[in-house]
């Protein structure tokens, strides 16, 4: 019988030889340390109102890339990769490698800031509704950029909401 709480083995999981661009970066599971920061800037980004219940939720966008730049390194310099420069790569780039390092780092697939703002924009109490919300999310033009899981989430939901399903769609 195994013992799932054998942590004997404390060598990092990483993924090297990750290229963005011409540069060649190690991925590298999170650290206690980043998984806190990460959640803590997820939470911080949360503004409570005097009842207690969220009000705003700030920030929230840049969680996930400040967890993906404490956990990429350069591997010319050996140096973290900034937030500021993981901001600069396109979304299409960031998401990816920050679901696998989720993966490699037993981060789940819950996805707090989705779910953050969601459980927000749902309640009776909130200032937008979530139809409110993706509206103004569509014309801002960093949309994609800054927000690109929110907005990809809440466009996979709509497909999804508007497809038909497995029962009535025909086989090919």
């Amino acid at each position: 019988m195994s013992n799932e709480f054998d942590f004997s083995d404390l060598s990092v999981r990483e993924i090297k030889n990750v290229k963005v661009g011409a540069k060649s970066y190690t991925l590298r599971e999170a650290s206690a340390d980043a998984a806190c920061r990460y959640r803590n800037a997820i939470f911080g980004s949360t503004k409570l109102g005097d009842n207690g219940k969220p009000v705003s939720m700030e920030g929230i966008a840049d969680a996930e890339p400040l967890l993906l730049s404490f956990c990429l390194v350069d591997d010319e310099t050996g140096n973290q990769v900034s937030v500021k420069t993981v901001l600069t790569w396109p979304s299409r780039v960031v998401e990816p490698l920050v679901k696998k390092l989720k993966e490699i780092s037993d981060l789940g697939d819950a996805d707090p800031v989705r779910d953050a703002l969601k459980a927000a924009l749902s309640r009776e109490d909130s200032p937008l509704t979530l139809d409110q919300f993706k509206s103004f999310i569509a014309k801002l033009p960093e949309a994609d950029k800054v927000l690109g899981p929110i907005v990809r989430m809440m466009r996979s939901e709509e497909t999804a909401k508007n497809s038909p399903s497995d029962s009535t769609a025909s086989s090919a």
